[in-house]
């Protein structure tokens, strides 16, 4: 089962993450930012600080190591300086849409905003306007017949 890379983000950062200005976070490489964790297709939480309730899914589209961030202003306003000598940067491009369709999804809570999803044996939240033009009318139909209680989740 993979697990979400949990990334908490300061309120700038998740600001322009949201609003789309912002694709790429930096971080120090290391042990918990390189290829081995940030693998291209894993999932991501950003998340506004540690609190849970401004929180986005995300999937990492990029992995790439730098001597120096291609946003140095965004570097040094999260970590105060630049990058010190010989230190290496994770760079980690993110998108908020799939690299390929869930195995198969049922309908959230009732307001109707977030679809559960699953790949593999792998459990998302999509926001359902992320999905809503990606799904067939049979899909869409399946999905109603499982809301009603109608049997086990369908397989697209």
């Amino acid at each position: 089962m993979v697990k979400a890379l949990f990334l908490p983000l300061m309120g700038w950062a998740y600001g322009q993450f949201e609003a789309g200005t912002k694709t790429t976070e930096y971080r120090v490489y290391g042990v918990r930012w390189n290829e081995r964790t940030c693998w291209v297709g894993r999932p991501v939480i950003l998340s506004f600080g540690y609190g849970r309730r401004r929180r986005r899914l995300a999937w990492i589209k990029d992995f790439a190591q730098a001597s120096c961030p291609p946003d140095l202003m965004a570097w040094e306003r999260a970590y105060g300086a630049p990058p010190a000598p010989g230190q290496t940067i994770a760079c980690i491009t993110l998108t908020f849409s799939p690299t390929r369709p869930p195995d198969f999804v049922m309908p959230g809570p009732g307001d109707g905003t977030v679809l559960h999803a699953w790949r593999g044996r792998t459990y998302f939240d999509i926001p359902s306007d992320l999905l809503g033009a990606q799904l067939t009318q049979e899909q869409a139909d399946l999905l109603r017949f499982v809301k009603k209680g109608g049997g086990d989740v369908p397989e697209f």
